[in-house]
């Protein structure tokens, strides 16, 4: 993978919560991370308009009857 190096000016206090959040053992881990999740979400919001919704037309009892199988 290709890496691209740049300077950003972050939130100190922030980056930490971050980092603690995630697990990161580098800032540059919790923005990698963080920029894939982006993505991730962007492609998943996508996908949710491409597919629209649909009535299930599923009630409680049903709904519970499935569950057990």
């Amino acid at each position: 993978m290709a890496k691209h190096r740049t300077t950003l000016l972050l939130d100190k206090s922030l980056v930490r919560a971050a980092q603690q959040a995630l697990g990161a053992s580098t800032i540059t881990e919790a923005v990698e991370w963080s920029l894939r999740e982006a993505v991730a979400q962007s492609r998943r919001e996508a996908l949710r308009r491409r597919l629209g919704t649909f009535d299930l037309d599923l009630d409680l009892v049903t709904l519970r009857r499935l569950r057990r199988r």
